[in-house]
């Protein structure tokens, strides 16, 4: 099905930090060049404001970095579920504690993936440098309790993977382990290993199309400039900055249109990050995604 442009995005990315307490050696950060920083409080608030008054509902607080080094993290996620923001983020987990858990399941928090990769400690250690998977598993086994003694059904919660070549054997024990506790298990495909922005290791076996992310979903990094979408991570050709002209003004701005355009004509100059992602091709896969989801819900694709 052909991309059709919608009058306001279906999900906003704010980015509350590009830094990160981890360097995992696959991540795409080692080849990112933009500036690091953290969104401003006064940035965060204004923006989901102006969200939700446009009556948008699902807030991602989350890209390049990790969103819990945030010093204000939890003031701006109950700033957003008072807003009314269906929030969904994603974490190596690494800073969540107990208080943060119990905080997060009592404010009715929707939706949280978290980087695992592993289940075998010396992977994982290769994987995740500076990590300890026990103490990772410890965490996330708390929340998990938590919902039981809160009697709740929120957060969603999503363990994740990279497929990085690992032995079948190995995946199907992660997969195995965390399918017995958690709603999803996502395993992600290898991507931008050449420094290529959401390049594939396998590219899509189907004829280009036009992806959907220009037209459905919007970011906005740290400083408040426009992303094209969660594979735009080193954008230089600006798209518009929401910290000056808000939200919608990007949405509808003529940089945005001829980057939308760019995909219906297969049009894509040589810089363009568009030109050698492979993740528009989710939208034609009969499962709507790239990678393998093992979930009982499917109400929160990423």
């Amino acid at each position: 099905m052909m991309p059709e442009l919608l009058e306001k995005p279906r999900r906003v990315t704010l980015e509350l930090t590009s830094t990160c307490n981890l360097s995992c050696p696959r991540c795409p950060r080692h080849y990112m060049k933009y500036p690091k920083g953290f969104m401003e409080e006064s940035l965060f608030m204004g923006l989901v404001d102006e969200i939700a008054d446009a009556g948008i509902s699902v807030l991602v607080p989350f890209f390049r970095g990790e969103s819990l080094l945030h010093p204000a993290f939890m003031k701006l996620m109950s700033h957003a579920k008072a807003r009314g923001m269906a929030v969904q983020l994603a974490t190596n987990g690494t800073l969540m504690n107990g208080k943060t858990a119990t905080a997060l399941v009592e404010m009715g928090f929707d939706f949280i993936s978290f980087s695992v990769d592993s289940i075998d400690e010396t992977t994982y250690r290769m994987m995740r440098s500076g990590s300890d998977l026990s103490d990772l598993i410890r965490i996330i086994d708390f929340l998990l309790n938590e919902k039981e003694r809160l009697k709740s059904s929120l957060p969603e919660v999503q363990v994740s993977a990279v497929d990085t070549g690992l032995e079948e054997e190995t995946l199907s024990r992660f997969v195995s382990h965390w399918s017995a506790k958690v709603q999803r298990v996502r395993i992600y495909p290898q991507h931008t290993r050449a420094g290529e922005f959401g390049s594939l290791d396998n590219a899509p076996l189907i004829p280009r199309k036009p992806c959907h992310k220009p037209f459905t979903e919007m970011v906005i990094y740290w400083d408040g400039k426009a992303a094209l979408c969660n594979h735009d991570w080193d954008r230089s050709e600006p798209l518009g900055d929401a910290s000056t002209a808000g939200i919608m003004a990007v949405w509808k701005s003529d940089a945005y249109r001829l980057i939308r355009q760019k995909h219906l004509d297969y049009s894509f100059d040589e810089a363009d990050v568009c030109r050698t992602c492979g993740h528009w091709a989710q939208y034609y896969e009969k499962e709507g995604l790239i990678g393998t989801l093992y979930a009982s819900d499917e109400e929160y694709p990423s």
